[in-house]
């Protein structure tokens, strides 16, 4: 019968967990689309790119929504159960909470595990294959973006102002005027690539060279084909640069935290950070088991707004916790015993007061308030 019974909790959980988060995956890729598009616009290929810079973001998005999606998902199956009165069935059966909330439990245990495994390892690798796609774009390896009349600074004393031409090919640009120094290059048509080791070679066709010599005459020459080439218009960052923490995945932080001295410790508060993460999985179900089941004969929701709400506040108060970075292994610790102690609250609250104690407080105060203004 146990088994019968965890059979059915477990699908009436599952049916909502991997829905709710590939809805929120959606909606995070959409809300960040048009930025991410204005950043491909004039490349070779802006949708290819677009779908790779969206890729990179996925990781980031899932250890937002696995949270989030493993309270909704237990919170919706105890309220449709108890709105069934089949959830009260299960405690008049006089089964202990521990043993009817065995599947929840075992879904916080996994989303925790993955939770951990996104933060510590599949969010660094997103975040960096960002870094290094946007450097391609930044560096022209998938095509200039050019605006009408923008002059664009290529490094040194050398300044463009091009246009695209359109249906030519990528890296043709048209209405070229170049500076270099004292010097003005104009022409018709130039071609625009990108060196293997990220030097800008501009190639003019059918153009004009403007030259003053050291006496201050001007020179105007005529060229079919002149070639310019501008070492490290958009370089790699120097090496030994200070990544920033969300770049390193376990191994890179294991290795950093011994190099670690003073009161402010990033690193190691990057890895407690990301650990407490995981931990606060394991206590959704109890703020689910508190808040999900709506109060008797009346219907509300604000339970389960109060729920997405607190998973809220832990996402920025990890966030400024982690952003202290002084004495962070405290500070982590601290953390997770203040949503134990919430967590402890919520259940004690619904066992003083019964289910539903939420939205039983909220419409007693709304009916108190529409009372006032009747009166």
């Amino acid at each position: 019968m146990l088994r019968i019974l965890d059979r059915y909790v477990a699908h009436a959980i599952a049916r909502n967990y991997l829905l709710i988060i590939l809805v929120i995956i959606t909606v995070l890729s959409l809300e960040n689309s048009i930025r991410l598009a204005n950043a491909v616009t004039g490349t070779d290929a802006p949708g290819l790119l677009l779908g790779r810079l969206m890729a990179t973001l996925v990781p980031e998005y899932l250890g937002i929504a696995i949270p989030i999606a493993t309270f909704l998902s237990v919170a919706l199956a105890i309220r449709t159960l108890s709105q069934r009165s089949e959830w009260q069935m299960l405690e008049t059966l006089g089964l202990p909470p521990h043993r009817y909330m065995v599947v929840p439990m075992a879904l916080a245990l996994l989303s925790a595990l993955v939770q951990l495994g996104v933060r510590l390892e599949i969010q660094p690798a997103g975040e960096s294959a960002l870094d290094r796609i946007s450097l391609e774009i930044a560096r022209g390896f998938h095509g200039v973006h050019f605006l009408p009349g923008e002059a664009i600074q290529l490094g040194g004393d050398i300044t463009l102002v091009a246009e695209r031409a359109e249906d030519a090919g990528p890296g043709v640009l048209e209405n070229v005027l170049l500076q270099r120094a004292s010097d003005i290059f104009t022409a018709a048509q130039a071609v625009v690539a990108i060196a293997p080791n990220g030097d800008f070679e501009l190639t003019l066709a059918d153009g004009h060279w403007l030259r003053r010599n050291p006496e201050g005459r001007e020179q105007r020459i005529l060229f079919d084909r002149y070639h310019v080439r501008v070492p490290g218009m958009a370089g790699l960052p120097p090496k030994g640069a200070v990544e920033r923490m969300d770049r390193l995945g376990s191994a890179a932080l294991l290795a950093a935290m011994g190099g670690e001295t003073g009161r402010e410790r990033p690193v190691s508060a990057a890895m407690a950070g990301r650990i407490e993460s995981a931990f606060f999985c394991l206590l959704l179900p109890i703020f689910a088991m508190a808040l999900a089941a709506p109060p008797k004969r009346r219907a509300g929701a604000a339970g389960l707004f109060l729920g997405l709400l607190l998973i809220v506040l832990h996402i920025k108060s990890a966030a400024a916790v982690e952003a202290a970075a002084e004495f962070p292994i405290l500070g982590a610790t601290l953390h997770a015993l203040l949503w134990i102690g919430v967590a402890a609250l919520l259940a004690l609250g619904s066992v003083n007061h019964g289910a539903g104690y939420v939205d039983a407080w909220l419409a007693a105060r709304m009916a108190r308030l529409s009372a006032l203004f009747r009166n």
